[in-house]
């Protein structure tokens, strides 16, 4: 998972940077500029984008929010601030935004969304994981077994992918989901992950519950 946040107005302190990678496993790409906010909202795939509404940047929102939505369809975009006016909404809704709140979001609003939408614990088909936690069970019939990865981006791709359950997802997500720079990271760190995860479950279950599909990506499923 990857989030965006972009305030001008107010610094967003790192703890609470901190908290979310480390509570959500996520990465956050913060920033007080503009244009930093605008380049990367084009180039890389984000599950939430957090917009503080500057009416100095409000003709290059119209960029802005049509870049981010076509790169990031299923992202969530929330545009905030004090001066967010009403006559502006429907002008925002033609981006497909999901939220537009007419007031500052402190820290708390921020961590409390994102909360709403991924629990600490996650099931599905056979997998159980507690996110904070960072531990992954398969079920059983009798007993749980824990699934001990040998690799940190492992834990990151798999979690991935059960957030994605069924999906067909590409490198290109995963990397951006998974990796603190991913333009200067190569494929090659997720394929790798890939092949250690199918012979982790090939070892524990004897089976291979990661599909490719050549041009397009991978899918994930267990049941």
């Amino acid at each position: 998972m990857r989030i965006l946040i972009f305030n001008e107005k107010h610094e967003v302190p790192n703890k609470f940077i901190e908290k979310i990678k480390s509570e959500m496993v996520a990465m956050v790409d913060y920033f007080n500029d503009y244009e930093e906010a605008e380049y990367c909202a084009g180039i890389r795939n984000y599950d939430y984008i957090f917009v503080h509404y500057e009416a100095k940047y409000r003709l290059k929102y119209l960029n802005f929010f049509k870049d981010a939505r076509d790169k990031n369809k299923n992202a969530k975009i929330i545009l905030f601030g004090e001066k967010v006016k009403e006559d502006h909404i429907d002008f925002y809704k033609k981006f497909n935004l999901d939220e537009i709140i007419n007031q500052e979001l402190t820290e708390i609003d921020m961590y409390d969304i994102l909360k709403q939408d991924n629990s600490e614990w996650i099931e599905r088909g056979l997998i159980k994981i507690n996110v904070k936690e960072k531990k992954v069970w398969i079920k059983g019939e009798k007993e749980d077994t824990e699934i001990t990865f040998k690799k940190k981006i492992d834990f990151y791709v798999f979690l991935y992918f059960v957030r994605h359950y069924k999906e067909t997802i590409n490198v290109s997500n995963l990397l951006d989901a998974t990796c603190e720079e991913p333009e200067l990271t190569k494929d090659s760190i997720i394929e790798s992950s890939i092949s250690s995860l199918r012979k982790t479950f090939k070892e524990l279950l004897h089976l291979n519950p990661i599909k490719a599909f050549k041009k397009v990506g991978y899918e994930f499923s267990i049941s």
